[in-house]
């Protein structure tokens, strides 16, 4: 084998960049690269990075301090969106990084190669990323577009990902059937912003309606969908689909104030937010719902936070995320006055952290004595409205299928007793 083959890839951030990961590391396996189980085994460190956030930029440079320190002689690709923003890379001993965008995970292999001396790369414009499997996993993420067109004013992501592209229906389809091949009986669609998908006359609805009709398909998951994106006819679809698609979604609020959101470019009211939750509790038997929720927004004051506190108590979500304002560079956002006190920021995001619990925990006891499809995992399973569950006595294997009565709750978990065998969709 060549040297300098040994690569150990680790991933930043979101379900899309999770999927990038998995098809650049099946691209590099069938390059001939083979991949390290411990990174001081790995003559090639890969990073995929997060910049969504300064804290995520922070987080990539210290994953590149850490893999200098445990193996100094590693060569470094740092690739994705903290190249496509400029983040800055610290220097290691042993030279300087190959830095790649998210436009050029696709030819990662022959690139690597060139930078190695090892041969040229392709010629851009080949085939683009795609999956066979997704390691460590019983379910698998399908991504069906890239790119974001929304520009928030506080929201980087469109510089580093750019403008919205959806993926051919039939090169979805087709991956989709491989993956349940592979075993995978859940497919969770993935992307920047899967409610701008469209490729024709087809849409987001209409290509969810498509993939729950995938012979062997045990359940369909949708991703992150923006709030005006949620409408009758993607609700009616998710109902009509025979369990399909399950009554999970999930749904960013950033924030529960008109004037912060329409500060933020979100272009959607509060009322307008909870009319969409409303729409989906009406037609879907005890929909989840999960959200994001911005704290510490310019100009943020404390009327402001009140009225996100009480749309986050109306909207009664399953799962709620948290996190505090980071301005980005590049973005309207980060050249405004943020003149909220770190201890009143402090606080305020406590008082959502702990609501979003109480939130989960409650609907969670709202589960009770209903019977819940479970697909396993390694710890436990997961349920149709993403809730974690355990079983009690034997556990079925990760992958397998199990129908569970929900018997008790701890905080935001299941707990339950299987009523079938639990079995492989296969």
């Amino acid at each position: 084998m060549p040297p300098l083959r040994r690569f150990f890839l680790q991933t930043l951030g979101c379900k899309t960049n999770q999927y990038d990961s998995q098809a650049m590391r099946e691209a590099l396996l069938a390059a001939g690269f083979a991949e390290a189980k411990r990174l001081e085994e790995a003559e090639l460190f890969l990073l995929n990075t997060c910049a969504v956030t300064r804290r995520a930029g922070d987080s990539g440079r210290r994953a590149i301090r850490r893999a200098a320190r445990l193996n100094p002689s590693l060569r470094m690709a740092i690739i994705g969106c903290g190249v496509d923003l400029g983040e800055a890379v610290p220097e290691t001993a042993s030279g300087p990084p190959l830095l790649l965008k998210n436009a050029e995970k696709a030819a990662l292999p022959g690139l690597l190669k060139e930078w190695l001396g090892e041969g040229s790369a392709a010629p851009a414009g080949g085939a683009g990323l795609s999956v066979s499997g997704h390691a460590g996993h019983s379910r698998a993420f399908l991504k069906i577009q890239d790119g974001c067109g929304n520009f928030c004013s506080y929201c980087a992501v469109p510089l580093a990902r750019g403008a919205p592209r959806s993926r051919p229906p039939g090169e979805i389809r087709e991956e989709a059937g491989r993956l349940i091949a592979a075993g995978f009986g859940e497919l969770t669609l993935t992307g920047v912003n899967i409610g701008a998908y469209r490729r024709g006359n087809l849409d987001l609805a209409g290509l969810a309606e498509e993939l729950a009709g995938t012979p062997g398909l045990v359940r369909l998951r949708l991703g992150s969908v923006e709030p005006p994106r949620v409408d009758a006819r993607l609700v009616r679809i998710m109902r009509d689909s025979g369990g399909k698609i399950c009554p999970h979604i999930h749904m960013p609020l950033q924030s529960g104030d008109d004037r912060l959101l329409a500060a933020m470019n979100r272009d959607y009211p509060a009322a307008g937010f909870l009319e969409k939750v409303s729409l989906l509790r009406d037609a879907l038997d005890l929909p989840a719902l999960g959200s994001d929720v911005m704290v510490g927004f310019p100009d943020e004051d404390a009327a402001s936070f009140a009225n996100t506190l009480e749309v986050c108590r109306r909207a009664g979500f399953s799962r709620l995320h948290v996190f505090p304002f980071s301005p980005r560079p590049g973005t309207p956002a980060a050249a405004w006055r943020r003149e909220l006190p770190e201890q009143t920021l402090a606080v305020w995001k406590t008082r959502l952290i702990r609501l979003g619990m109480e939130l989960a925990a409650g609907f969670a006891r709202r589960c009770l004595g209903r019977e819940e499809r479970i697909i396993m995992e390694r710890d436990g399973g997961l349920s149709d409205r993403y809730l974690k569950t355990r079983l009690k006595g034997r556990q079925a294997g990760p992958g397998a299928v199990v129908r569970a009565r929900i018997t008790a709750t701890a905080g935001a978990e299941l707990l339950g007793e299987a009523v079938d065998a639990g079995e492989t969709p296969f």
